[in-house]
């Protein structure tokens, strides 16, 4: 390759980089800033966004040494120095922590577990946070079995949730907030007199506490709904537009809960237009799961970056596969439970007796259309579509698959 097409090729590598770190898709874009350096060691622009990029990733040292190279081509280039010295300040400080961390194994195993959790390695969180529980005095263990019943909560332990979070009232006795978390792991199981009995201990702890008090209301409501629903046969299966379905539907009683049996389906912990939701449907999620089609989109919160990934083929994002070990392996854990959920979706459809739920702002059209393709892609099954709306007073006229409903939510104070 001569000089001409050296450069031709790496400006092509450019202009792919920028429009990747665009998307935020950050991994590859520091691949292609890396091709562009391989063919010109010395281009100050990829070293600077090299820095950048690298920071995002938490990768230091490489942070560090790109813009040491951007300094080094460029002396006066204030950009680079600030950065560089900021960069610096956070590696010491990471160094510190470390060491402080290191002196003190209670909260080195805290933190772990804390670090895992995160990262979606749950077993290996609740490994940690027992280690922390050994090594820590009394008086500080309720926040550390908190977070360990969090954790047996994601793994779908409810047992070992409820031990863990009793052992935290125990030695907490009057914060209310471990009876009200108790009280919903009873009611995930479908325990709900425990539940019940549960919650009116935290409201006598909260000193009637609103939000206390609408729980309560709400375990009674979900006790009432499962005793006259409970002779009718049907599935629920929601199709988004995100989670809302499923969790106002299990908070009710009206669908099961994860932790009572019911399955996951590929719409349920998702978000997705109900245009890709007809698409998904008819096509039999086609292309679904090839990675070709993955992005990683950055969100900006509170709590700092979450990183999730996108299908740009449906503009759909896993929005609850939140954590580096989905991402390894070219998303091999993505993969796996999102076919485990399409399947989970056509067992259930072979169980005749459907209500689908779909939760958004929908046109008569777009009604229509997922009605006709449902229709043909199943057509002895026996459904109905539900669309909650929360605030459009829509009509939907001559569908007799198709009912209305508005959502009712609590106020923000919920009095």
């Amino acid at each position: 390759m001569n000089k001409t097409e050296e450069r031709a090729t790496a400006k092509k590598y450019l202009e792919e980089a920028e429009k990747l770190t665009k998307e935020g898709v950050t991994k590859e874009a520091i691949e292609k800033y890396q091709q562009v350096i391989k063919l010109m060691p010395k281009l100050l622009l990829a070293h600077f966004q090299l820095g950048k990029l690298y920071r995002k990733e938490k990768q230091l040292k490489k942070a560090i040494k790109h813009l040491e190279s951007v300094l080094k081509i460029k002396q006066e280039h204030p950009q680079a120095q600030k950065r560089l010295n900021k960069l610096k300040e956070q590696q010491e400080k990471r160094r510190n922590k470390q060491n402080k961390d290191k002196e003190n194994p209670e909260l080195y195993d805290y933190l772990l577990g804390d670090e895992q959790r995160k990262n979606g390695k749950l077993a290996e969180a609740c490994e940690s946070y027992q280690k922390a529980i050994d090594n820590q005095p009394k008086e500080k263990l309720d926040i550390i079995y908190g977070k360990l019943a969090q954790t047996w909560l994601d793994m779908a332990e409810a047992a070992k949730a409820i031990a863990a979070y009793k052992k935290a009232s125990e030695i907490k006795p009057n914060n209310y907030k471990y009876y009200q978390q108790i009280a919903e792991v009873y009611a995930k199981q479908g325990k709900l007199d425990e539940a019940i009995e549960e919650q009116k201990k935290a409201i006598e702890k909260s000193g009637n506490n609103p939000i206390c008090k609408y729980y309560l209301m709400n375990y009674e409501e979900q006790k009432k709904n499962k005793e006259e629903l409970k002779d009718i046969k049907y599935t629920i299966i929601s199709l988004g537009f995100h989670c809302l379905p499923r969790t106002l539907l299990t908070r009710w009683g009206v669908k099961k809960t994860k932790i009572q049996g019911e399955k996951s389906c590929p719409f349920d912990l998702a978000v997705h237009p109900l245009a890709s939701v007809c698409k998904l449907i008819e096509n039999d999620f086609e292309d679904y799961l090839n990675v070709d089609f993955f992005r990683k989109k950055i969100y900006h919160k509170k709590k700092g970056e979450e990183i999730i990934v996108q299908n740009t083929k449906y503009d759909s994002r896993f929005s609850h596969t939140v954590g580096e070990a989905y991402f390894e392996n070219n998303y091999e854990k993505i993969v796996q439970t999102y076919q485990k959920r399409i399947e989970n979706f056509y067992n259930y459809i072979s169980e005749n007796n459907i209500l689908f739920v779909w939760f958004g702002r929908t046109e008569n059209s777009a009604a229509k259309e997922l009605d006709k393709i449902i229709r043909k892609k199943f057509p002895d099954l026996y459904f109905k579509i539900a669309f909650i709306n929360q605030k459009e007073n829509q009509r939907f006229y001559n569908h007799k698959n198709i009912i209305l409903h508005k959502a009712c939510f609590p106020s923000k104070n919920y009095s």
